[in-house]
Parts: C-alpha cells; sequence; structure tokens
C-alpha cells in the first residue's frame, strides 16, 4: 500500500479521499489503516463529532493527487473505490462526511490507545466525556504509554483510589522536576551571556 506515502504528503487530504471513498465503511477500513497509526487516528477524528461546530472544508489540492494513487493491487477494494470517485465530474465540490453521532461500539478501545500513543494530553478528557470503553483495555494502554493523567483516572474509576492518589502525586513531582531543571538551565545561560558581555567590556 501507498498510504504511508500519501499520509506524509497530504494526511488531511488523505483522510478526506478515504471518507469520500468508503463512507459507512469505517469497521472495515480502520483495521487496513493499523500500519499508520497516526492516519489511522486523523481518521478517527473526522468520525467524531466536533466539540464545537465548525466549517467544512473544501478538498485540498494534495487530495486530486492521493485518490488517483491511493491503493495498489491487492488492497482489498480500495482502488476501486478510489478511481470512482476520481473520475467524478462533482469531485472538486464534494464537502467530507459528516461526523458520526457517536462511534460503533468497539471502536473506543482502539481510538483510546491511538490518544495514549499520539495525544496523550486528550486522553483524561475524552475518558471523562465517554464511558463506552474498555476500563481494563484502556487502562493498559495508559500505563504502557505513560499516560499518567489518564490512568490515574482509571485507576480512580475502577476503586483504587489509593493508587490513583500515588500515580497523580508521582506526575506532579516529576512535573516539579522538570520546571526546575528548566529554571537551573535558564539561569545557567543568562549566567554565560553575562559572562560574554561583561568580557567584551
Amino acid at each position: 500500500s501507498r498510504l504511508p506515502e500519501l499520509d506524509a504528503i497530504d494526511r488531511h487530504g488523505c483522510v478526506l479521499t478515504l471518507r469520500l471513498a468508503h463512507d459507512q465503511e469505517h469497521e472495515w477500513l480502520l483495521p487496513r489503516l493499523s500500519a499508520t497509526s497516526q492516519l489511522q487516528l486523523a481518521y478517527f477524528r473526522s468520525l467524531m463529532p466536533p466539540r464545537e461546530p465548525t466549517a467544512q472544508t473544501q478538498p485540498t489540492a494534495g487530495v486530486s493527487f492521493a485518490v488517483g494513487s491511493l491503493a495498489e493491487p491487492g488492497d482489498g477494494g480500495l482502488s476501486s473505490a478510489a478511481d470512482a470517485l476520481s473520475s467524478a465530474p462533482e469531485f472538486r465540490t464534494m464537502r467530507p462526511p459528516a461526523p458520526l453521532e457517536r462511534l460503533p461500539e468497539g471502536m473506543h478501545d482502539t481510538y483510546v490507545q491511538l490518544l495514549c500513543a499520539h495525544a496523550p494530553g486528550e486522553v483524561r478528557a475524552y475518558l471523562e466525556e465517554h464511558d463506552e470503553y474498555s476500563l481494563d483495555a484502556s487502562l493498559q494502554a495508559a500505563q504502557a504509554h505513560g499516560c499518567d493523567e489518564g490512568a490515574a483516572y482509571l485507576l480512580e474509576r475502577t476503586g483504587d483510589v489509593s493508587g490513583a492518589m500515588k500515580l497523580t502525586l508521582s506526575s506532579l513531582v516529576a512535573a516539579l522536576e522538570a520546571f526546575a531543571q528548566g529554571l537551573s538551565v535558564d539561569e545557567q545561560e543568562r549566567s554565560h551571556a553575562a559572562g560574554r558581555e561583561g568580557g567584551g567590556v
């Protein structure tokens, strides 16, 4: 498959092409994107209802290239759908399909895993706003990727309040240490700069 190459060229265009060519086939398509996990995450995001209303965008210039080159023989149907889409006269004016009202059952665990791997700062908010995911699978993903905030929230949900507090305190200590180290580096740089200025007088 040429998906990794196309993803590197124009991820937004690639996602848009996949949505247009395979609308309503999300459960079939998403496993086929697992080799390109960041593209898979971007596709998931296109399915999620937006938190705030946003204007739909027109296809980008890279989409026409992506449609014509999206797949190779043996891709399980991607090529024929992409070819049909690229030959449609109305392609240039097509808008992306609307987000789903909710993800199909079974997709939430995959989405949580992708967030843990690529967007750890979004994990806790998603976990707090949804409850369709598996607690055990999501906790394992959060712990595996070091998503302490998400893991602490899930530990609290499972009743392990002590474990959640320990993890939260550990994260806080690590953040304070990183902050102190940053201050130390800044102070050293200022000191060196002052020394250079003094030496040049």
